[in-house]
Order: C-alpha cells, then sequence, then structure tokens
C-alpha cells in the first residue's frame, strides 16, 4: 500500500501505523489514514468474500477484549519492565493476530477493535520508550552511587583500620597500667605485711607495757596505803612527842620570865 507521500507499506505494517486517529507516515511525518492509502496490487481475481461466521467473529472478540485488557494492566502497572504482564499481553496479542489470519474478511467491528489495540499498543511503546529514555541517566545515576558507596567503603576501611591500631594501643597502655598497678598492689601487700608485722609486735609491746601499768598502778594504791598509815602514825607520834616536849619545858622553864631573850 501507498501513501499520498509517496512511501510504501505493506498491509500489516500499514494497519498498524495507520489505525489511530491521528496517525502519520512514519518517514515523513505527514498526516494519513488508513482509508486513504492507495492499495497498488488489488486482487480481482479473488473469489467473492464470504460473510464471516458469527462464532469466528465471537471468537476474535473475545481475544481482542483479553488482548485489550491485557494492554491496559501492562499500561496500568508500577513495574514498566514487569515480564509476566507485558509477555502476557504479546502472547495474546499473537493468538488474536493467529485468529485473523484465519479469518478471510474483517468486519468494521474487527477493524475498530484493531485500531484500539494499536492505539493501546501505541501507549505502551511510548510508555517503553519513556522509561527506555530514563536508562541512561539511571545508569549515571547508578554509576555515581556505585562511586559514593566505593568512596564511603574505603573510608569506612581506613576508619576500621584506624579503630583497630587506636584499640590495640589503648589494650597495650591498659596492660602497661594492669602490670604497673598490679606491680604497686604487690609492694602496698608487701607493705600492709610488714606494717601488720611491726603492729603485731607494737601491740604486743603496748599489751606488756598495759599489764605492767596495771602492776605499777597496783603498787601505788599500795604504796598510797602504806604512805597514809606511816602518814598518820607520823602525826601521832609528832603529837606525843609536842606533847612530851611541852611537859619537859613546864617542869624545866614554868617561869617565862626567865626566858632568854
Amino acid at each position: 500500500m501507498a501513501t499520498h507521500c509517496g512511501h510504501l507499506y505493506c498491509l500489516d505494517c500499514a494497519t498498524y501505523n495507520f489505525a489511530t486517529a491521528n496517525a502519520s507516515c512514519a518517514i515523513c511525518r505527514r498526516p494519513q489514514t488508513l482509508d486513504d492509502l492507495i492499495k497498488l496490487y488489488p486482487d480481482y481475481e479473488r473469489e467473492p468474500a464470504r460473510p464471516p461466521s458469527p462464532l469466528a467473529d465471537a471468537r476474535i472478540a473475545d481475544i481482542g477484549t483479553s488482548v485489550l485488557d491485557a494492554c491496559y494492566e501492562v499500561l496500568q502497572s508500577d513495574d514498566e519492565f514487569d515480564d509476566e504482564t507485558l509477555g502476557s499481553a504479546l502472547s495474546k496479542t499473537d493468538d488474536l493476530l493467529e485468529a485473523l489470519s484465519n479469518c478471510e474478511t474483517c468486519p468494521s467491528s474487527t477493524r475498530r477493535l484493531l485500531a484500539a489495540i494499536v492505539s493501546v499498543l501505541s501507549e505502551i511503546r511510548a510508555k517503553l520508550s519513556e522509561t527506555t529514555s530514563r536508562i541512561p541517566e539511571l545508569q549515571r545515576d547508578r554509576d555515581r552511587l556505585l562511586e559514593i558507596a566505593r568512596t564511603l567503603k574505603d573510608k569506612l576501611k581506613l576508619c576500621i583500620r584506624d579503630r583497630q591500631a587506636e584499640r590495640a594501643s589503648a589494650n597495650e597502655q591498659l596492660q602497661d597500667l594492669r602490670t604497673e598497678w598490679s606491680d604497686r598492689v604487690s609492694a602496698l601487700q608487701d607493705r600492709l605485711q610488714e606494717l601488720s608485722a611491726l603492729l603485731a609486735a607494737e601491740r604486743a609491746k603496748a599489751e606488756a607495757s598495759t599489764t605492767s601499768c596495771e602492776k605499777l598502778e597496783a603498787e601505788k594504791k599500795q604504796w598510797r596505803l602504806y604512805a597514809n598509815r606511816y602518814k598518820k602514825k607520823y602525826y601521832a607520834l609528832r603529837k606525843e612527842h609536842e606533847a612530851v616536849r611541852s611537859g619537859i619545858d613546864d617542869v624545866f622553864f614554868p617561869d617565862d620570865s626567865l626566858e632568854v631573850i
């Protein structure tokens, strides 16, 4: 088939490209419709087309409806590259093409169905094209993120090595401190034992001194008793002595006038 702008298409390509409402030539982009195309090789000797059976039309309609549903499912899917939904749509499209290839004539309903399918497939193609156009940008983002991840990984390794070195140094210092404090504790324990021995000796001396003090205190009390007794005897003898002396004086010096001054 040929367009008015002079470009040639096979029947399948023309049907696929010009079935939509705003179709244009794929080569020069001039607006064209499927009805405006020129059939170059009409087959006038072909037998008159037989009307399609209702069962065949119904089967084609069912297959076409399932194709449209599958295509709409692809469009509504969040994942543009969902192999399952896209593969299902393509498989059902193949079934529809096979059914149409066995149909000698295509009624207007089938033509409208094909136009709708072509329109939906065009939307799918646009969606995939948009997604495909984003692939380089996504690849650049991926490369950038990979580079950032490698940089962060290198920094993490460096930080881990630094922390390990610091931990080793801290462990070494801790071991030195433990050794130093162990020596100090050992020295303090030795000093404590020495002081404990000295304390025990001094305690024994103190106990002995206490015993001696107690004995001396008892002796002091005893001597104090003796002293009190002798003191009493002393005063008693003194009184007797004074009394005796007074009697002698009275005997030998009765008159005070004879006292020599």
